[in-house]
């Protein structure tokens, strides 16, 4: 295993051994992890044009901010940052999960992130793939795989916008059914 990926596993463990060491009143009262918000969740009406909105500018705001670190930071550092940003966030949403909800949290937390963030991390996966390589031909055929990748991430960014905004609620209240 290369060293990036040892980071990648440590940042997991950290988001992990964080959630360990906070309050356990942090991690049970707030937050969308917990019972009351969950049973609230299953019989609220989700506004989905609102919802559309909301969502829309916070995944651009965080596309944003990636596209201008990845201005900042080095092309090499870039994935192995991003990814273990995320394995941290991965890592520390499981504990809380599992601590407030036992193991159905783990099934809740995938009826939340679904199926949005496939298209999240699939526009990520492009983005730092454009990222790694450097195109080699012509100026034209740069500049063409350049604008490929960059439309192909945008179209993921928007459909996981979409799915957040109109799949997401209807899923997580089905999957909420079952707990």
């Amino acid at each position: 295993m290369g060293r990036e990926k040892w980071v990648v596993l440590a940042a997991f463990l950290g988001g992990i051994l964080l959630a360990n060491l906070l309050d356990e009143q942090l991690l049970v009262s707030y937050g969308v992890l917990n019972d009351y918000f969950l049973s609230r969740y299953a019989s609220f009406h989700v506004d989905q044009s609102e919802l559309f909105c909301s969502v829309l500018l916070e995944r651009c705001k965080a596309a944003l901010f990636i596209f201008l670190l990845g201005r900042a930071v080095p092309r090499g550092a870039l994935p192995t940052l991003l990814e273990s940003a995320v394995a941290a966030g991965v890592g520390f949403l499981a504990v809380v999960a599992v601590y407030n909800l036992g193991m159905s949290g783990i099934v809740i937390c995938l009826g939340g992130l679904l199926p949005q963030w496939l298209f999240y991390l699939a526009a990520l996966a492009v983005y730092l793939d454009a990222r790694r390589q450097t195109v080699r031909g012509s100026a034209r055929w740069e500049l063409s795989a350049h604008l490929l990748r960059g439309c192909l991430t945008l179209l993921l960014l928007a459909l996981g916008i979409l799915a957040e905004s109109f799949l997401g609620p209807a899923l997580l209240r089905y999957v909420l059914k079952f707990f």
